[in-house]
């Protein structure tokens, strides 16, 4: 969706973080090895089937203390059900469901 991702680019460049923030517009999966981390941040907010690779993906990317936090985790519960067992599994992280909106889990990874 173009006109998000816009919206998200100039949202980023108003609290003067573009320098900071790296964004992509596209399908993910076909970044592969062009999203190579260390990150601080990560937010997921795509298509549900894609939550769980992503997570595969990218969470050996994100440093020691960094933090991922995905969209819409009580909305979409079960279609995330998956994501969110693998994610309250992975001992690297500690994870908490925040019921602001569509709901947000945050995970921070602590190892």
């Amino acid at each position: 969706m173009p006109e998000k991702s816009e919206k998200a680019r100039q949202n980023i460049a108003e609290a003067g973080l573009s320098e900071y923030v790296a964004q992509r517009t596209g399908n993910v999966l076909d970044f592969g090895g062009q999203l190579q981390g260390p990150w601080d941040f990560l937010f997921i907010d795509l298509e549900k089937e894609l939550y769980l690779p992503i997570w595969n993906m990218l969470s050996n990317e994100v440093r020691v203390g960094g933090l991922i936090a995905a969209d819409n985790v009580i909305s979409h519960k079960e279609e995330l059900s998956e994501y969110l067992e693998r994610i309250n599994n992975d001992r690297r992280y500690e994870t908490i469901t925040v019921p602001v909106g569509a709901g947000i889990e945050l995970s921070r990874r602590f190892r």
